[in-house]
């Protein structure tokens, strides 16, 4: 059964289909920030934390955590040939420190300093190294030139952290065939709690970050390699030193990663470390809200500085100027100094791209907009009221059908797109839609606007409240309107020169399906 890994709080939890949650267990002297957000990141079957931990983490099958980083040996190891072997020339060696979990290495320190080239005759090379100092170290890697030469290739492993020797005796046939350099070893950043890794992605088998420190430069490790980060690996993403944010969003894509700054959105060209580069796709568009990207079949959408853009086939282009940007581009509707904390996330029942944001005035994630990729149109501002949402994404459930949830402020997840009408057990979810003002191309006749019908689904039960607004003057009392016909035709509706209506209805557990309406009118003139 497939499990989630959650940051609740100062824990890592797992959370198993049913929503079961339980505390993974952390290395020694490791914490969780209630504050930084965690990155999680699956590469060859290895899960690498970063943000939240103080550490980087690795979460391996059975759940094992352990440090994603390792400090190098302090001290190269020592040779010496005390006994008959089948090695003749000049050698040399080094060795890491390194994690293995079920005879796999999820995470290996960058190589030692080489010992002192030492030759042979029809002898085997004793290895002396020392111990890792860190928790969770379990084994040496050692490493070894050929006859004569200088390239170190892997050839042992002392599978402990307490045996100090290792004879040597491979031939040169039985070593590895890669060089050690091609390994790319090294630590990334948030190896220490001074620096970071604020973003992470895996995408084309390699892992990709961001510092805190060095937030203009892009790292990568090795091909499938968690824990080689070469410090070579770098590929800055200019304009160098502009701001203190520097790169601020993902968006992996099949073919193409975007590296998005705030206003400048790069891709990754090439197939290797040795071609890798960034190519500028657009100037004046980037990513203001890192966790508002989301990819749905190839295509990604995310919040930027002045509106909701969307890469696909076509390109880059603004989903939201021609019917909503005044929800990004004005203070009329949203907190827009909360915008870099707003968060994404798809919606599979409804094929949606669906933004969490914060109310004008306010500072928590309760309202949410909502793009319909395939009619291509935008619903909202909706809000939450049974809780503060935190985060939001897609999961499955135990049929493996996919399950939109937010997770909240209180430590639970909730379901949505339920069948009952409730925000928890006693929250009305509250339908309120006010229409535009209708004037029907002639804004400066009056008319008599006739008997409205309204056109909905029929419901068990329930009235929908219809409060009529004509010349900017709401009108007293309300109408109501049966939702158990799908058909009312209901009074007159008034003289005005413009019409507008807002229609509710906020009872628990009741449901309403609104197909549309129809209000006849006629010209009576200009006064």
């Amino acid at each position: 059964m497939p499990f989630y890994l959650i940051h609740a709080g100062n824990k890592i939890q797992k959370m198993s289909v049913a929503g079961v949650a339980a505390d993974i267990n952390l290395p020694t002297g490791v914490t969780i920030s209630t504050t930084n957000k965690a990155r999680f990141a699956i590469l060859n079957g290895v899960i690498f934390v970063a943000n939240a931990p103080s550490v980087n983490l690795v979460i391996t099958n059975g759940l094992y955590c352990n440090l994603a980083s390792l400090t190098a040996p302090a001290a190269a190891p020592t040779f010496t040939q005390p006994t008959a072997g089948v090695l003749t020339g000049a050698y040399v060696g080094a060795y890491t420190f390194a994690i293995k979990v079920s005879g796999i290495v999820v995470a290996e320190s960058p190589l030692s300093a080489s010992g002192t080239q030492i030759t042979l005759a029809s002898k085997k090379l004793l290895f002396t190294v020392g111990t890792g100092a860190q928790t969770g170290t379990n084994c040496r890697r050692l490493y070894r030139s050929a006859s004569g030469g200088g390239t170190l290739y892997h050839c042992h492993d002392i599978d402990d952290n307490s045996t100090l020797t290792y004879d040597s005796n491979e031939l040169d046939a039985a070593l590895g065939t890669e060089d050690v350099n091609n390994l790319g070893l090294g630590n990334p950043p948030g190896t220490t709690t001074a620096d970071r890794m604020k973003l992470l992605v895996a995408w084309k088998d390699r892992l990709w970050g961001v510092s805190d420190l060095l937030p203009d430069d892009l790292r990568f490790t090795g091909d499938r390699l968690p824990y080689a980060w070469d410090p070579d690996n770098m590929i800055p993403a200019p304009p160098k030193g502009m701001d203190t944010i520097g790169i601020n969003g993902f968006i992996p894509r099949r073919d193409e990663l975007g590296v998005a700054r705030r206003d400048l959105l790069y891709k990754v060209v090439g197939s290797s470390p040795d071609d890798f580069r960034l190519i500028k796709i657009v100037e004046g568009v980037g990513c203001i809200a890192p966790d508002s990207v989301v990819v749905v079949r190839d295509v990604a959408y995310w919040l930027g500085m002045a509106g909701v853009f969307e890469w696909g086939p076509e390109g880059v282009v603004s989903i939201s100027d021609e019917t909503v940007r005044p929800w990004f581009s004005t203070d009329s509707y949203f907190n827009r100094a909360k915008f870099a904390e707003a968060f994404g996330r798809y919606n599979a029942r409804t094929h949606s791209y669906e933004l969490h944001l914060s109310n004008l005035g306010s500072s928590t994630m309760d309202r949410w907009v909502q793009y319909d990729i395939r009619r291509k149109r935008w619903f909202g501002p909706h809000l939450t009221s049974e809780m503060t949402p935190t985060c939001g994404g897609q999961v499955d459930d135990a049929n493996g059908n996919p399950l939109s949830v937010i997770g909240s402020s209180t430590g639970f997840f909730y379901k949505t797109d339920q069948a009952a009408f409730v925000d928890g057990a006693t929250t009305a979810i509250d339908f309120d839609v006010t229409t535009q003002p209708y004037v029907e191309n002639s804004p400066d006749l009056i008319k008599l606007f006739r008997e409205l019908s309204m056109i909905n689904k029929s419901q068990a039960a329930g009235d929908l409240t219809i409060s009529v607004t004509t010349d900017d003057v709401l009108q007293s009392g309300t109408i109501a309107c049966p939702l158990t016909v799908t058909r009312s035709r209901l009074r007159r509706l008034g003289i005005g020169r413009s019409l507008k209506l807002r229609l509710r209805q906020n009872t628990v557990s009741q449901g309403c399906e609104l197909y549309g309406f129809e209000v006849p009118y006629h010209l009576l003139g200009r006064r």
